[in-house]
This record gives structure tokens, sequence and C-alpha cells, in this order.
């Protein structure tokens, strides 16, 4: 018998040339609550956040939605997992909340990997690929 299930999913969209839309949802068994972040690019400076919650255990349960307003002005660079955890974890936040801003931040990460080998043929973007994502995984630091 499954007791719990549990979905992420993110994505990122580049809107304008410094400009990129991040987001992610989160269901589970008992939430179910979105995330949306502008960013300015390069330095990925968070200018818009909204996170918006569809269903809850308990009502008072959106109330900390509004804490995502606090990544404004920040990056959603390095330092990211710090901010978010004091903005929106602990018992004035929620877990969940928190998990989500950081997948619509992964998305960022993907998305500038994406980005960095456009327009390029396959060997190419190896080398492009190879020079910014060497050892950041297994697959990298053996490329």
């Amino acid at each position: 018998m499954r007791l719990y299930n549990r979905s992420i999913n993110s994505y990122a969209e580049k809107v304008a040339d410094n400009r990129m839309v991040l987001g992610s949802f989160f269901i589970d068994t008992f939430h179910e609550l979105n995330v949306t972040l502008e960013v300015h690019l390069p330095d990925l400076t968070i200018v818009a956040a909204r996170a918006e919650m569809q269903r809850s255990p308990y009502p008072l349960c959106a109330d900390v939605m509004k804490n995502v307003e606090a990544l404004v002005g920040k990056s959603a660079g390095a330092g990211i997992g710090k901010l978010a955890r004091e903005a929106l974890g602990g018992p004035q936040g929620c877990a969940h909340l928190e998990e989500t801003v950081l997948e619509a931040v992964r998305s960022a990460i993907q998305a500038e990997f994406v980005s960095s080998g456009l327009g390029l043929g396959d060997d190419e973007k190896v080398e492009v690929y190879r020079k910014k994502w060497q050892n950041t995984c297994y697959a990298w630091s053996r490329i």
C-alpha cells in the first residue's frame, strides 16, 4: 500500500536577453504549490518572486507563501541554499516552499548548460561543456 506520493517539476524560460523565468511545481499527498522567480541575466539576481499554495493540510500553511518575496534582490547563484533556508524554512516557514524554490533555481543551472551549447556542433558542444562543467559530476570528470 502506497502511503505517500511526491512530484516536483521545474522549468527555466528565457523571456528576454537579460531575463529568465524559473518555475517549480510541488505536489505530494497533502500539498500542491508553485513558485515563480524572475531573474536578471547574467548575474541571476532575483527581481520578482511569487509562490502560491493551492492545497495544504491546514489553511494557515498558505500564510508563509509571501516569505518568498524576501529573496528579491538576492542572487539565485552561489549561496541561495542558505538564503532559502533562512527566509523560507524553520518554524516561520515551510520546508516544501524551500525545496520548491531550490528546484526552480536548479533549473537555471540546467538552462545555462543548454544555452552554452546553442548553435554549436556536437564536437564544439563537448569542448564548451567540458571546460565549463569539468569535475561537476561523474561523467564530466571522465569526458
